[in-house]
């Protein structure tokens, strides 16, 4: 028990190749008082390196099969008065393992660590490992949760891994254990985040009371791969208060991959500030990890705002979800708002199941391109790049006052609304010359197949199959400039 001191529980300064394991860092014996540390509960700083906090050694521990034991050379880190482990000053190739942080000894309720659970500044390489590939999922996981600042801050440092942690969730995958600000902020010029990887190294950032994820400032390379973002693994609900998943970093090339971002009280995924090339590919928000029944987020499934550009939502990454999926969200499958352009939505089911058999509506509408945005193409030619856009409470794609878009190859059909409104949309392509195989299939919606409102300057219609929509085929008015060809 190394608690009650005036500074740091521990302090590793420059040392290297040490191990901490099995002891309270912060509390009384029970692991149920807070004895707090004046400061971090350990401090790792001054070019440290190659120091294991926790252990692998597991204890049998599985929580995702009901088995809960708390890994046995982990740590609990609880109830300091700073962060719970700072890792700064240079400090490299670190590591955590099988360590509760911010949780009482048997990880289901909160003794927080004032600031955060642990934080990575200026320091390059470092990993929280909760498992390896061969073990069954979460063996020796560390636990990240109900600390007074965030989960986990990683800031200006590169190179970070963060495997098969729980993040806000409590240690039985059923409890939340809310950290009061992000379960993962990633922030400054950190480079290359790894968050996840394959099954079973994917990460629970759920039940945070602001975001799940948040990518800020010039962070690139952040990847986050088989992240349960809103939901407890393989199981219900544990709602992040906002977005999932909050991508505002300038930096480039971040991605988020083969992800489940269901329950959030915001949007699932949120890209916007002046965020640039992000991909979202074969990742489900708004349902189960079947992605066969709704967990709706509050917000939209995915919203592009801001000045957000080069933005691809599709992909085609190998991975147990066959798609990218928006479906049984509050309000859209996609929203693209503000200013944001250049945005790519192909290969993607929004309002439907996995497969696109399963009516998941959403809300208000299928996609929703809003007044200032410019340059949204949805669908392509060929056939993988085409989507899926059924069952949706609204119309399947609504574009409204908006310039460039393009609409192509894609499957809209079953909305209770129109299959697709126009409304001033300028310099918009709907499908192309019957040989492109460009075209539409726009059938069997509530309202009209298209109906096309206002101004519609230099917009193109033509080469869609149009056909047993409720209200008939077209619903023209006072569309000026617009060239329809049945």
């Amino acid at each position: 028990m190394i608690s009650g001191n005036g500074g740091n529980g521990i302090g590793i300064y420059g040392a290297s190749g040490n191990q901490i394991a099995m002891n309270n860092i912060g509390t009384d014996f029970t692991g149920t008082r807070a004895v707090g540390n004046a400061k971090n509960g350990i401090l790792v700083t001054k070019g440290a390196s190659h120091n294991l906090i926790g252990g692998t050694a597991s204890g049998g521990n599985n929580p995702t099969a009901g088995v809960i034991v708390r890994p046995t050379q982990g740590n609990l880190i609880s109830g300091n008065r700073g962060d719970g482990v700072l890792i700064t000053g240079g400090a490299t190739a670190n590591t955590l393992s099988g360590n509760f942080v911010g949780t009482t000894a048997n990880g289901d309720a909160a003794l927080g660590n004032r600031g955060d659970g642990v934080a990575i500044v200026r320091a390059n390489g470092n990993a929280l490992i909760g498992c390896q590939v061969q073990d069954h999922p979460f063996i020796y996981y560390n636990v990240l949760s109900g600390n007074g600042g965030n989960g986990l801050r990683i800031t200006n440092s590169n190179n970070t891994t963060v495997q098969a942690n729980f993040i806000g969730a409590g240690a039985n995958n059923a409890t939340i254990v809310a950290n009061r600000r992000d379960g993962l902020l990633v922030s400054g010029s950190s480079a290359n985040t790894q968050v996840g990887g394959v099954i079973p190294l994917g990460n629970v950032i759920s039940g945070n009371n602001q975001n799940g994820i948040e990518v800020t400032g010039r962070a690139s390379g952040f990847t986050s791969f088989n992240t349960f973002g809103g939901v407890f693994a393989f199981a219900g609900a544990a709602p992040n208060r906002r977005d999932g998943i909050l991508i505002t970093s300038s930096g480039g090339n971040n991605q988020i991959r083969t992800c489940i971002i269901a329950g959030n009280g915001g949007n699932g995924i949120e890209i916007g500030g002046q965020a640039t090339g992000v991909q979202v590919t074969q990742t489900a928000t708004g349902t189960n990890t079947s992605i066969n029944a709704p967990i709706p987020n509050g917000g939209d499934g995915i919203k592009i705002d801001g000045q957000a550009h080069q933005i691809a939502i599709g992909g085609f990454q190998p991975s147990v979800e066959p798609t990218t999926t928006a479906s049984s969200n509050a309000r859209y499958g996609i929203q693209v708002a503000g200013r944001a352009h250049d945005i790519a939505i192909f290969h993607t089911n929004i309002g439907t199941s996995a497969m696109g058999t399963q009516p998941l509506g959403n809300a208000l509408g299928g996609i929703a391109i809003g007044p200032g945005t410019s340059s949204v193409t949805i669908g392509g030619a060929a056939l993988p790049f085409q989507d899926t856009i059924r069952f949706n409470a609204g119309a399947g794609v609504i574009i409204h006052s908006s310039k460039g878009d393009r609409v192509y190859g894609s499957a809209i059909s079953n909305n209770a609304g129109d299959g697709l409104t126009l409304i001033k949309a300028r310099q918009t392509t709907i499908g192309g010359p019957l040989s492109s195989g460009l075209g539409n299939r726009i059938t069997s919606n509530g309202g009209y197949g298209l109906t096309a409102l206002g101004a519609s300057n230099g917009s193109v219609v033509q080469g869609n199959t149009i056909v047993g929509n409720t209200l008939g085929v077209v619903n023209i008015s006072r569309a000026r400039g617009l060239t329809y060809i049945p």
